[in-house]
């Protein structure tokens, strides 16, 4: 499994460090004064980097969903492609431990397989980067019994 961190800060820009192989998002935004052209403009740029699915979280976390979505439709010119579609969830309300697990687990499906997965924090909440880094520690440790 490997594992990047990104934190991006206006103006907002996204390229894969995965070099165009296919990989998962946790999107966290951190950013509450992101603009609906920005969050755009930056869905476009993660769907067409190769992500097979977002995990979207933090502020607007449905919002990211929605927009991811819209992206990886214009892509196709129009429609939904199975070959490279993109899956979304988003997860308003949920601890972080629970977003992590969902992160880790549940993001293969149909014929792909998460190997590839990239936090990218949204904003200048340096913490909260940290944060969901120790918790994908933690959740990655082999836990002695």
């Amino acid at each position: 499994m490997d594992i990047q961190y990104l934190q991006i800060n206006r103006p907002y820009s996204f390229t894969s460090p995965f070099m165009e192989r296919e990989f998962v998002a946790l999107i966290y935004s951190a950013d509450e004064n992101i603009s609906d052209e920005e969050r755009n403009a930056l869905s476009g740029q993660i769907v067409i980097s190769g992500c097979r699915y977002a995990v979207c979280a933090g502020y607007k976390g449905s919002s990211w969903d929605d927009s991811i979505d819209i992206a990886d439709i214009e892509r196709n010119g129009g429609e939904v492609r199975d070959e490279n579609l993109v899956m979304t969830t988003w997860h308003d309300d949920e601890s972080l431990e629970d977003i992590v697990f969902f992160f880790l687990n549940n993001t293969s499906f149909d014929s792909f397989t998460a190997e590839r997965f990239v936090v990218l924090l949204v904003g200048e909440d340096g913490s909260c980067l940290d944060q969901i880094r120790r918790e994908i520690e933690k959740q990655s440790t082999p836990q002695r019994g």
